[in-house]
């Protein structure tokens, strides 16, 4: 299988969903409020519940992002071993100039290393 038909297939594309969350900015804002001392313990029990949140937001970011770097990773590597040039001493470079502008697109990145591959070897 090509590179090319692997990422029609959808081999380099994260099965995570992005994880979206308003909660440190209703942190922030709920932190700056000025409280009274009678609602006080209800305040602070809403600040713990949205650090929690927080938290657990960023632990799935943190899984998104690596499971997208994982698939980057592999991108390159089928990348490079398509073309024969795993290990090559120009194989960075080639990469980098492919990559350039791109925005993580692997069908323009394929395209221009297939078109740049001939110049490194």
């Amino acid at each position: 299988m090509s590179i090319i038909d692997k990422i029609k297939a959808g081999d380099y594309e994260t099965k995570l969903e992005y994880p979206r969350s308003t909660a440190e900015g209703d942190l922030r804002r709920l932190q700056n409020n000025v409280v009274l001392p009678s609602w006080e313990a209800e305040h602070n029990q809403a600040v713990a519940k949205l650090r929690a949140k927080v938290v657990e937001h960023k632990a799935a970011l943190a899984a998104y992002n690596a499971d997208c770097e994982r698939l980057h990773r592999l991108f390159r590597s089928d990348l490079e071993f398509e073309h024969a040039m795993v290990g090559h001493h120009k194989a960075d470079l080639l990469y980098q100039i492919a990559s350039y502008g791109c925005n993580y697109d692997y069908r323009t990145i394929a395209y221009r290393y297939d078109d740049l591959v001939e110049l490194a070897r």
